[in-house]
């Protein structure tokens, strides 16, 4: 496991938002999701579901590591460059 996967994993995964913007969309993710869940049945509902958090993680490692990277080069060039900080 690569350092940014340990810290993502380990640190950065327990950090949700703590707005009202992000609070007020969750719950309605939640809200479509108790609709769909019995139309597709428990254990297809718990299938998809499942699918669909570790895609969504797998999208949000991906995010936070290529963010990070973005984030030492622009320190790297930053400090690389001429004249006053």
């Amino acid at each position: 496991m690569s350092i940014l996967d340990k810290i993502y994993n380990e640190i950065y995964l327990d950090e949700m938002p703590d707005t009202a913007e992000y609070c007020e969309l969750r719950k309605k993710a939640f809200a479509v999701w108790e609709k769909a869940a019995p139309m597709l049945g428990m254990e297809f509902s718990d299938e998809v579901w499942n699918d669909l958090m570790t895609l969504n993680i797998f999208e949000c490692r991906h995010d936070f590591k290529t963010g990070f990277c973005l984030g030492v080069q622009l320190m790297l060039e930053a400090c690389s460059q001429p004249g006053e900080p």
